[in-house]
């Protein structure tokens, strides 16, 4: 009963994820109360039935959340679990992300075993995460809007690049500060909610991370922002297969890290909380406000930099929102473990939403935003890509939501490590023989 009472507690969290796991949960808390009353194990029975009452209103109420039960089943628990357990944020995606096994772990010998959910029984009641959608939406506005006001691109790699090996161009310095003032507003609000709690700490494989990345970056000049959004919505050749050669390296990087082979279950996203549906309305309202005095601004450097700093908040912003500032998120989207759709969700959003801003720039004659021709496909983007997506997938940051997380929680070790890594390795190509770079230069395709 001890053994059952503490597996409830999890089952209690699990029920919330979707339709699917609710009920088998229901069945399982009903195995649980009668082997415990069978048993005679009360605080195991009050807990069981607790937790079959909430599975049951969920079950007739998919989007039913369960928040006000907790205290009662804290108060049967001892003062410093339930200290460890108010200090975690309440996501269904937080519990999700652990293995099944870790979660419902074999039974000792003479009790029922409990049965785990597969994949069928996550996939029913999937619902759409509106976090990622809202966050795509921030995304590909400001990717948009960089390109309609500034006709400049919006890629995160490229201006850290700036910042570290030069030439410091006080527009991309600008979106910089908007991508980390961003975290530190959003954080200020919703840091339980939309940032890793706690972050990862700090290691030498972040470090390596960090290097293929920075070193990936420049090699293949780009990264999920830059080639992924801006680069596809100008039907550039070069970004195409950059994109689909970092998600792949990404993705086999991410599965081989997990050791999971196959789609065993699927993480339900959380839906936006309230407080982040208001904040994200506050936000909108609130950027289109601070470009209403943008026709007043005629110093061309100044305006871009106003711009800049704009797009970098708005930009930022949907990648907290959307939790692509948390590497669980991005892991479990590039592998079968736990499979959470919120990164292609979010991309594939801000994705349409960018490519729709960038045909408007077009017709209002913004160059820079026209379909690209041609493009050598040469030795240096696929290993850029390559090295970037390794980095990607065993660490689950890129240079965007890093800089946020970043802003958030500046005393973060582990995604300071992660940037500092990145620095080095875009340090790194500048030493590398001239060579090499010739080799690397000889055309593909």
């Amino acid at each position: 009963c001890t053994f059952y009472a503490g597996v409830v507690m999890e089952l209690r969290h699990l029920a919330f994820s979707n339709l699917g796991n609710a009920i088998l949960c229901m069945r399982n808390v009903q195995r649980i109360r009668s082997h415990c009353t069978a048993k005679r194990g009360a605080a195991a029975v009050a807990l069981a039935t607790g937790a079959l009452g909430a599975t049951s209103a969920t079950c007739a109420t998919a989007d039913s959340r369960f928040d006000s039960d907790n205290g009662a089943s804290w108060a049967q628990e001892p003062d410093s679990a339930v200290h460890a357990k108010k200090a975690q944020p309440f996501c269904v995606r937080n519990f999700l992300a652990r293995s099944a096994a870790e979660l419902m772990p074999a039974a000792p010998a003479g009790v029922p075993e409990i049965e785990k959910p597969g994949f069928t029984e996550n996939l029913k009641g999937m619902q759409l995460p509106y976090e990622a959608v809202v966050g795509g939406l921030f995304i590909g506005v400001a990717s948009g809007v960089y390109m309609l006001l500034a006709q400049r691109v919006a890629g995160n790699s490229g201006a850290l690049k700036a910042l570290v090996l030069g030439p410091a161009e006080p527009a991309k310095l600008a979106f910089l500060a908007g991508l980390c003032t961003s975290g530190a507003a959003v954080g200020q609000k919703l840091k339980p909610d939309c940032f890793e709690i706690p972050a990862p700490p700090a290691s030498p494989q972040l470090l390596v991370s960090g290097m293929a990345i920075g070193l990936g970056t420049v090699l293949g000049n780009g990264c999920t922002s830059g080639h992924g959004l801006c680069g596809i919505s100008r039907l550039s050749r070069r970004s195409i297969v950059a994109v689909c050669v970092f998600m792949g390296c990404a993705a086999a990087t991410a599965t081989l890290r997990s050791g999971q082979f196959e789609v065993a279950s699927i993480t339900q996203p959380d839906r936006i909380t309230p407080d982040a549906a208001k904040l994200a309305l506050a936000l909108a309202g609130g950027f289109g406000a601070i470009l209403l005095p943008l026709p007043l601004l005629t110093h061309p450097a100044v305006r871009e930099m106003f711009v800049s700093v704009c797009v970098g908040l708005c930009f930022g912003t949907g990648l907290a929102l959307g939790g692509m500032v948390r590497p669980s998120v991005v892991l479990h989207a590039l592998s079968p473990e736990s499979f959470d759709p919120t990164l292609w969700i979010l991309f594939s959003t801000a994705l349409g939403t960018t490519f729709v801003l960038y045909r408007l720039a077009a017709a209002s004659g913004v160059a820079a935003a026209n379909f690209v021709a041609g493009g050598a496909i040469d030795l240096q983007l696929l290993l850029g890509a390559s090295l970037f997506g390794i980095g990607w997938g065993s660490c689950g940051f890129c240079p965007g939501p890093l800089l946020v997380a970043i802003g958030a929680d500046p005393t973060q070790t582990g995604p300071l490590v992660v940037l500092l890594g990145i620095a080095i390795g875009m340090r790194a190509t500048s030493l590398l023989p001239k060579g090499v770079l010739k080799v690397l230069a000889a055309r593909v395709v």
